[in-house]
């Protein structure tokens, strides 16, 4: 193919694929084709079966006899006027006016023969009646029901009910087709779809020759989209290393400068620094071992979990997963799991009164913030001020706000518009809540509510999973009228909710059973016929006991572990939060550079290492025993005593002096690892599972700072990918703890 043939075929294609006038004006004269071509087969089947039928009679003799005398009647009235008109002119004429002469009429009264055909021809005797309005042709009068409400002509009653001459018969007015024009109507469609389609099978052709040629162009600009995206990644890092190298220099320089830190620390930052530009380097990439998938890489199967640890260590995380965990499983056991399914998607809770479901909904609502941390939000109800006592109480206590007491419509309606306001708002980031609304039956008939309840179900269809509002409505139907007068949307109704339908007794006590409608397996297929039963420790007043204990025992570890860490002299709250953590990381990096100085013989000394050693360990280890102090009870006084002991008997002995010095040296190093171990591990146990597997996640990943962008693409719980506000929580209880900080976007772990 040349070039110019294949920039024409890509310009036709271009002409077809996008919208140019001249493709506009044709689509405009196919879809006008296509609307005549359709009026004219309408056309062409229009009326060609219709007849018409009309009735006549046979004319009674007094009938006849009154016709004949009509006749003479009038035969005499103008024989009358003849002779009138005849004696005004002879008259006339005596006076000398000249006048026309009246001219006799001729009228002839008809015989009885002749009587008979004019009263049976009479066009004023017949009343047209379509083929479909009667039941025999020729032999009985229209019993159409329309004939019979007056919308079709009717017979007089005087000639409907005569018999013998008078019986009405019918006789065919047209035979003839009522739409001469069929054939022709029919050719005008068949021509103006075949033009249709000559002009789409030629639009279908050069698209198919085109297609293989622009998906070859599309490969080619997605290869190289790719090229420049990872040299633009390159550049990027490269970038980033370069900056992380110059602000680390500059801020380092000036503090050298300023005599706040000596050299060596500096090359140590400086060092520290650039280890971590690398460390962002390599964060970008999985590591994995030969064989490794990223599956076992973001979910390894030899994960430890928090429970799996020392269950004494935080006793109010365990009573909380336990909790969580008891339900959950009860939910997997109970009926195959149906519960489950309530977890976000809408739920309509319908059924008679008396049927419990407002109980069920309260429970369920309990549920959710036990199992998945969903919240109960809000609650709309008419008949707020009855249920408070046993049902919402329970969700009022975690903050949920009630709309409606004591039939108040006008509150009801505020809270359909905070409804309708959080749909506009809240986003797929922010947390799972649920919003309850009751008595959605009734919303439609109240002034207030009647403009904003149809709207309501509408929104409930596709809004709130974007807002990450999980809704429950209550209605006594699952109609259009029941949930608030809303209609035009059936199946999406049917397809995007799930409803409970619950039993009650003749004496409307609820009989704790119901039907499951919308329920889907594991290939999505709808279970029609699903028999439910609710079980009995799905009771609000249960569940919210639960949460209650689960609470106080919160409550009063708290208040131990803050009589704990109470200092008399200075008030807990005034402490920096990372004072003694900062203080411990940076006597721990002393000591581990003082190791890798120090040669592995104890016997080998000098004079040079004793005066460079001895004023080392007397200045500094006052230093960091008072760094150390709040966290090592006993290796205070051994570090002490050990080092006074050791300054004492240093003019007598040096040696000896010297090798116990070493000594006391490493045992105080490996008391401080192991306290500080110690307490890494129970600070690493008050975080939640999630906090514990982002730490393991980095250090595996031998990382010591991460993006927040990059964290929560990356990183995976349990198979689920945590959004950008889970993520930050996750940091921020793990900054909380003194284990890591969180700045402008960056979360280093320490």
């Amino acid at each position: 193919m040349s070039q110019n043939k294949q920039f024409q075929l890509e310009q036709d294609v271009i002409d077809v694929v996008l919208p140019s006038p001249r493709q506009s004006r044709q689509n405009l004269i196919n879809l006008s084709c296509m609307g005549i071509g359709t009026l004219l087969l309408a056309g062409s089947f229009y009326g060609t079966d219709i007849r018409y039928y009309e009735y006549s009679y046979q004319p009674t003799p007094f009938e006849l006899r009154s016709h004949i005398q009509k006749h003479r009647d009038e035969a005499f009235r103008l024989d009358r006027e003849y002779k009138q008109q005849l004696k005004d002119w002879q008259q006339a004429q005596k006076m000398g006016w000249f006048t026309p002469k009246p001219v006799k009429p001729k009228y002839r009264v008809p015989t009885p023969s002749e009587a008979l055909n004019q009263l049976q021809n009479d066009k004023s005797n017949y009343y047209l009646v379509p083929t479909w309005a009667v039941e025999a042709n020729g032999e009985t009068l229209p019993t159409n029901p329309e004939y019979r409400k007056g919308k079709l002509p009717k017979l007089p009653q005087e000639i409907a009910e005569k018999d013998g001459y008078g019986k009405p018969y019918l006789k065919t007015v047209n035979d003839a087709p009522y739409n001469p024009y069929k054939t022709l109507l029919g050719f005008g469609a068949a021509t103006c779809f075949g033009y249709v389609s000559v002009i789409a099978n030629d639009r279908v052709r050069k698209l198919a020759i085109a297609i293989p040629l622009f998906r070859t162009k599309i490969n080619e600009f997605w290869a190289k989209g790719i090229i420049q995206q990872r040299l633009n990644l390159e550049a990027w890092l490269d970038y980033g290393q370069v900056q992380a190298r110059v602000n680390a220099g500059r801020a380092f320089g000036d503090a050298l400068f300023a005599g706040d830190i000596t050299e060596a620390e500096y090359t140590e930052i400086r060092e520290s620094a650039e280890r971590q530009a690398q460390m962002l380097t390599e964060s970008l990439q999985l590591k994995a071992l030969p064989g490794q998938s990223m599956d076992e890489i973001n979910d390894p199967k030899n994960k430890v979990s928090a429970s799996a640890g020392d269950n004494t260590q935080n006793p109010v995380q365990n009573q909380v997963q336990i909790l969580r965990s008891r339900y959950l499983k009860l939910i997997k056991e109970h009926e195959n799991g149906w519960l489950e399914a309530l977890k976000f998607k809408p739920v309509i809770v319908s059924g008679d009164m008396g049927s419990g479901k407002t109980s069920f909904t309260a429970a369920l609502a309990l549920l959710r913030f036990i199992c998945w941390g969903i919240k109960p939000a809000m609650v709309l109800d008419p008949h707020a001020h009855q249920n408070t006592a046993e049902k919402w109480a329970f969700l009022e206590k975690l903050q949920a706000r009630i709309y409606g007491g004591e039939q108040d419509w006008e509150n009801i309606n505020e809270g359909i518009q905070a409804i309708f306001e959080r749909w506009k708002t809240r986003t797929e980031k922010d947390a799972w809540e649920s919003v309850i609304i009751d008595e959605l039956t009734t919303y439609s008939e109240q002034e207030p509510c009647a403009k904003t309840a149809p709207k309501l179900m509408q929104g409930v269809i596709g809004n709130p999973r974007k807002a990450h509002d999980a809704m429950i409505l209550i209605t006594h139907s699952n109609t259009n009228a029941g949930t608030g007068g809303s209609s035009g949307f059936s199946d999406a109704k049917k397809s995007g909710t799930i409803e409970i339908k619950l039993r009650s007794t003749n004496d409307m006590t609820p009989l704790y059973k119901g039907e499951l409608i919308g329920y889907k397996d594991a290939d999505g297929r709808v279970l029609a016929d699903f028999q439910i039963t609710i079980p009995e420790w799905l009771n609000p007043a249960k569940l919210y006991a639960a949460i209650s204990i689960t609470a106080n025992a919160e409550i009063e570890v708290k208040k131990q572990r803050q009589e704990k860490f109470q200092d008399d002299d200075i008030p807990a709250e005034e402490l920096p939060n990372n004072l003694w953590k900062a203080a411990v990381q940076r006597l721990n990096d002393l000591l581990s550079q003082d190791a890798s100085k120090q040669p592995n013989d104890s016997n080998q000394s000098s004079n040079n290492n004793s005066t460079r050693d001895n004023p080392q360990s007397s200045n500094n280890n006052p230093i960091r025993d008072n760094y150390q102090s709040p966290n090592t009870n006993s290796a205070q006084g051994n570090h002490q005593s050990s080092h006074s002991s050791n300054n004492e008997s240093s003019n007598t002995n040096h040696l000896e002096n010297n090798s116990l010095n070493n000594d006391t040296q490493s045992s105080d190093k490996s008391q401080s690892l192991n306290n500080n171990h110690s307490s890494d591990e129970n600070q690493l146990s008050n975080l939640n599972e999630q906090a514990q597997a982002f730490i393991k996640y980095m250090k595996q990943q031998n990382m010591t700072s991460i993006k927040l962008r990059d964290a929560y693409r990356n990183f995976r719980f349990n198979k689920i990918r945590p959004n950008a506000s889970e993520m930050r929580a996750i940091m921020q209880e793990i900054e909380n703890a003194n284990l890591g900080k969180l700045l402008d976007g960056i979360f280093t772990i320490y």
